[in-house]
């Protein structure tokens, strides 16, 4: 940064604060009896002030444990947090189909069907609804995928309250009792 206020030190202290707290943290993998896949979906909205893109996130979990996620910045700029939400399906129903042909080859079958959580109902209808014509044409186009998926059975729709969205700490700000070491 080019300069540097008493606010970027004091943060900057803060993210030095968490590293030595948390120094020993690691990545545990966990045995498992189930070996199923989980999936959540979360996204954005506006809260990138400089350019106004929104941002997609989403992580899943086999047998438990943490396996692919992601927190992009979408290319474009989204007219509405369903839209952004829609984006957000396309990106991990895309990940969840590579993922599923990889299980395949290492033949691993699961007998679950393919549920992705989200906290939005108007998208999970909206995916689930191959006749749906309004001002979505322009990501309609990209829900076929995911559309295509959920008519064949192969991929359903779950619904997770906001408050219990597991991906909330990648799209939504952190309280500052949070940060408090």
């Amino acid at each position: 940064m080019h300069a540097p206020t008493d606010v970027h030190f004091v943060a900057i202290k803060c993210i030095l604060c968490y590293f030595c707290v948390t120094i020993d943290y690691g990545i545990h993998i966990q045995p498992s009896e189930r070996l199923s896949l989980v999936r959540y979906v979360d996204a954005n909205w506006g809260l990138e002030f400089d350019d106004c893109q929104s941002t997609t996130d989403y992580c899943m979990y086999f047998g438990g444990n943490l396996i692919s996620w992601c927190s992009k910045k979408q290319q474009v700029v989204s007219r509405s947090i369903v839209e952004v939400e829609c984006q957000g399906l396309v990106a991990i129903t895309t990940n969840i189909t590579w993922l599923e042909s990889l299980l395949r080859e290492l033949r691993f079958s699961s007998k679950d069907p393919l549920t992705i959580w989200c906290d939005n109902s108007s998208v999970i209808a909206i995916a689930a609804n191959p006749v749906l014509r309004s001002m979505f044409n322009h990501v309609e186009l990209h829900l076929f995928f995911v559309r295509d998926k959920v008519a064949d059975g192969s991929l359903i729709f779950g619904e997770v309250p906001a408050c219990d969205q597991v991906f909330n700490i990648l799209t939504k700000p952190l309280s500052s009792s949070s940060c408090r070491f």
